[in-house]
């Protein structure tokens, strides 16, 4: 949020919240949402991948024995499983990488195409902020 503030003109001493700020700057998602997009994305990717490539292979792997005693973590592929339930995504959809990337990021393209506008509306401002400061 710090880049935002800085780039909306705002200081932390003017007590402008952050959903303030995400409305002078145009953006709709948060960074929690932008990394859910990406991390959805890269699974694709790598599930799109030949089987014999060590990245496919490590995400694959499940490791013998037990775990330690306690609260379990949660693994990548666990929360990955989780976010495809709660956007209603099916297991085999992403063999289509052009309708993977279009359900997985239906809103995301929005907002970042009116983010990048804005800085190029606004780039003198943003480079002397980032300059100067």
């Amino acid at each position: 949020m710090g880049y935002w503030r800085r780039a909306a003109g705002r200081s932390k001493l003017e007590r402008v919240r952050n959903e303030k700020i995400r409305e002078i700057m145009g953006v709709e998602q948060t960074i929690v949402e932008e990394v859910r997009v990406k991390q959805l994305k890269y699974h694709g990717h790598v599930q799109r991948m030949a089987p014999e490539r060590l990245t496919k292979q490590i995400l694959d792997w499940v490791p013998a024995g037990k775990r330690r005693r306690g609260r379990p973590r949660n693994s990548w592929r666990e929360g990955i499983n989780k976010e495809m339930q709660e956007r209603g995504l099916e297991e085999n959809q992403w063999i289509g990488r052009a309708e993977w990337r279009l359900e997985v990021s239906e809103d995301f393209g929005a907002s970042c195409k009116s983010r990048y506008y804005y800085y190029y509306l606004n780039w003198g401002r943003f480079a002397r902020s980032i300059l100067f400061t």
